[in-house]
């Protein structure tokens, strides 16, 4: 819905004089129901009075004589008065003498007490009491109640007439209204209309229509004027911007201008060629667009501090099209200002560099090329003519590496292949041809030295390319690999050394471990026949050193096992059983196998095996053995707490993984990278609390490295570690070794 304020001059004049006519009759209404409603109000008051002085004297006698009954007989002709609601007749002592009640009655009528002479209107009725007197003597008092039904039947009437001649009166004085208003609306509506045409097709040889010669006439007269110096500078105008864009269109650079802001407003042909963009593109801040990412903050940087200072603005950039192409350009401008002083715009030029740049750039890379090439390097830099087939550069390392001056190659640009072993030439020969052919090479050969010595050397070869694409140069770059390659055979036989001292270990240590295992477990199995007192009775004090010598038997033979492992698995010879296996079961059965030792040292373990978990297909054996291994030294270095087992699926790295959480005494930051290197301890002091020589982890980083997977360590020193395995579903492919 449209404010007041928006809608047509036509309409605020109509609503107005409606509104005007409408309150006035309103209240003119009002004025004339009020009047009315006073005289209504008077006539009923004296006709209830004239009543109550026509009640009272024929009730003098009833009064006179005592005759209740006469004075009810009185009363009982207000029945012919329908609008009287009650009656009574009081004694000189105020004491109800006779009463009338219209039928029916009202609801819990009481006569009021006496009051003096008087008539009031109440909430729905009139009353009055009257003085009833016998000559110059008071004998009683008479009350009359009456209900307004007159009064509202009359204000309902004067209410619907004045309503309907105020709605008549408001009709008229609307059709006037539709009717007069359009001397003023119909002056300013076409004025409106002119300016819309004008705004809307730029045409201002349009002029308004004069209605008169008062105010609104002034304004029409105005507005003319005004059109008239408009149309005349928009003619100048027009044929200053047709001569700048003729001039523009032709010019062999590209022309801008901008508001003081640096919004384009105008750009020639030749800038939209090189920015690669449309007039309508380039308008406002589209120009910005065009600039190189790598330029635009600096250009901008400029441009603001020109503008600051008030000077020209003078900056080489590049502009980037949409497809990619870039050009360099040299770009100014100068600000355009009013009389005043007051910056306007900017207007500038933009003219292409490109070629000027590239051809700087090319000289001073190839100046740089040449003089890093054969001023700081140790490699041989050359370059050649593949048509003329001559050295046009080499560099002073040549004579170095080659033994030979470098005066002797400009001689004979084929010398060098002199130099060249004799089983190298066949190769390079080759090599040489597809040079010819402008194609590059890398080889390797050996260069033999005037003195006898022989240096390897690999030459690798480019093509240079002129404008057109050809070949016109070959440049390439020799190095003295030597002592690369006497480090790499040197590595080579110390590799084959190291394998084999890896293997005579590995079956030195396979073969002890062997030979310690059979007296270990003789040990072991005679101490627990002494202690299952097989041979005999065996007292107390014999049993305890029998018992240390099981656990220590049984210590040392784990220790061969650890040693044995880890010799099988560096030696290639731990062998793989695939197989399914349910994790979720095999932690169940390692725990209930392990209750015990958890019961030893009051310490909780907690896994809950989940409802559905897929079974994987890998070591059974040699998961338990890891998972045995975590558990075992989570119970060693848990003195309180216990030990928290979880399984994950992980189908994003496809497989599953299972953790070990303890709350043991965890892992020192320093000391977490080497846990799983052979032979350490966390606590290798003399005093150490805890067993083992280190063996442990070191097995599970192998075995877990052979069954594919990978373990992360979290650990918090003095509060816990936990030890997480990922392994795979399946195994990609079986692997003898994690060596």
């Amino acid at each position: 819905m449209l404010r007041f304020q928006d809608r047509s001059i036509k309409s605020k004049l109509m609503f107005l004089t409606l509104m005007t006519s409408s309150i006035v009759l309103m209240l003119a209404g009002i004025a004339s129901i009020s009047y009315q409603i006073l005289k209504v109000r008077q006539s009923l008051t004296y006709n209830l009075s004239t009543l109550a002085a026509v009640i009272g004297t024929n009730s003098t006698a009833a009064l006179t004589f005592n005759d209740p009954k006469a004075g009810e007989e009185t009363l009982a002709a207000l029945a012919a008065y329908p609008r009287v609601i009650a009656a009574a007749i009081y004694t000189k002592e105020g004491r109800v003498f006779s009463t009338y009640v219209r039928d029916p009655a009202p609801e819990g009528f009481q006569p009021p007490p006496v009051e003096p002479a008087l008539s009031r209107f109440e909430r729905n009725a009139l009353v009055v009491f009257r003085p009833i007197f016998l000559g110059e003597d008071r004998v009683g008092t008479v009350y009359i109640q009456s209900d307004l039904e007159d009064l509202y039947s009359a204000l309902r009437q004067y209410t619907a007439v004045t309503a309907g001649l105020i709605v008549a009166a408001s009709f008229v004085a609307l059709l006037l209204a539709s009717r007069f208003q359009r001397v003023v609306s119909e002056p300013i509506s076409h004025l409106a209309k002119t300016a819309k045409a004008i705004s809307i097709r730029k045409d201002y040889t349009i002029r308004a229509q004069k209605h008169g010669r008062d105010e609104l006439g002034l304004l029409v007269q105005g507005f003319n004027e005004m059109l008239d110096e408009i149309q005349t500078r928009d003619a100048a105008l027009g044929a200053s911007e047709l001569r700048f864009r003729t001039l523009t269109s032709h010019a062999p650079v590209g022309i801008f201008q901008t508001d003081p802001k640096g919004n384009c407003l105008f750009v020639n042909e030749r800038w939209c060629d090189m920015a690669g963009m449309t007039p309508e593109e380039a308008k406002g801040e589209g120009w910005m667009r065009a600039l190189h990412p790598e330029d635009k903050e600096r250009v901008f940087n400029e441009w603001y501090d020109a503008a600051k200072a008030g000077r020209e603005f003078a900056s080489e950039y590049r502009f980037q099209t949409p497809q990619g192409k870039v050009t360099w350009l040299y770009g100014s401008a100068i600000a355009l200002r009013n009389e005043s002083g007051a910056v306007m715009g900017y207007i500038g030029t933009i003219t292409d560099i490109t070629e000027r740049k590239e051809a700087e750039v090319q000289l001073k890379e190839s100046e740089n090329r040449f003089r890093q090439l054969a001023e700081n390097i140790h490699q041989v830099f050359w370059m050649s003519d593949t048509f003329k087939q001559e050295m046009l550069y080499i560099s002073p390392a040549y004579e170095k590496i080659w033994g030979r001056s470098c005066e002797s190659l400009y001689r004979q640009p084929k010398s060098f292949v002199d130099a060249i072993h004799p089983e190298d030439q066949p190769r390079m020969k080759a090599s040489l041809e597809r040079q010819a052919r402008g194609e590059g090479t890398d080889i390797v050969y050996r260069v033999v030295r005037p003195d006898g010595s022989s240096r390897w050397i690999r030459d690798r070869s480019f093509p240079i390319h002129d404008r057109s694409g050809r070949v016109y140069r070959m440049a390439g770059i020799a190095e003295d690999i030597t002592q690369q390659r006497e480090a790499e055979e040197e590595l080579k036989q110390k590799t084959i050394q190291a394998l084999e001292a890896s293997r005579i270990k590995s079956d030195f240590v396979s073969n002890v471990s062997h030979e310690l295992r059979t007296p270990i477990n003789a040990i072991i199995g005679y101490s627990s026949l002494l202690l299952d007192e097989t041979y005999g009775a065996v007292g107390q004090d014999q049993k305890a050193p029998l018992e240390g010598v099981v656990r220590n038997a049984n210590d040392l033979l784990n220790l061969v096992n650890d040693v044995l492992d880890l010799s099988r698995i560096e030696s290639g010879k731990m062998a793989i059983r695939l197989g399914p296996v349910d994790i979720p079961a095999l932690i169940e059965g390692i725990l209930s196998g392990m209750q015990p030792l958890f019961e030893k040292k009051s310490l909780f373990a907690r896994f809950h095996p989940p409802e559905t978990f897929p079974v994987i297909q890998s070591d059974a054996e040699k998961i338990k053995q890891i998972t045995i291994n975590f558990l075992s030294n989570a119970v060693k270095f848990t003195k309180k707490g216990g030990v928290t087992i979880s399984v994950k699926d992980r189908p994003e790295r496809g497989g599953i993984a299972f953790s070990i959480q303890d709350t043991g005494i965890g892992i020192k930051p320093e000391e977490l990278p080497k846990i799983f290197d052979a032979f350490h301890q966390v606590d290798a002091s003399a005093t150490r609390e805890f067993g083992g020589v280190g063996l442990g982890l070191a097995i599970v980083k192998k075995l877990i490295d052979l069954l594919q997977g990978e373990i992360r360590v979290e650990s918090e020193y003095e509060k816990g570690s936990t030890f997480t395995v990922y392994l795979p579903y399946r195994l990609e492919r079986v692997k003898e070794s994690a060596s």
